[in-house]
């Protein structure tokens, strides 16, 4: 396998917003929004924590207020 010695900022952030972008779709279409469903949604993984946080950041959803890690939909 090949990897390059340097990751571009561009590359991930690009890819950050492709996933984003995804997300908002996702939550736009089904009304909801969770790690879990988002990791199950976008078959990104773990990549769905920082998803959330990006989601958070930019006030498409709220804080997760309880234990189901539902949280309030701003969209």
């Amino acid at each position: 396998m090949c990897f390059p010695e340097t990751i571009d900022d561009k590359d991930v952030d690009a890819h950050q917003d492709a996933i984003y972008l995804r997300a908002v779709e996702v939550i736009r279409k089904t009304g909801r929004v969770s790690i879990s469903h988002l990791q199950r949604q976008l078959g990104i993984g773990y990549a769905a924590a920082n998803t959330i946080d990006l989601l958070e950041a930019r006030g498409v959803v709220g804080p997760q207020t309880d234990a189901s890690g539902q949280r309030a939909i701003f969209i």
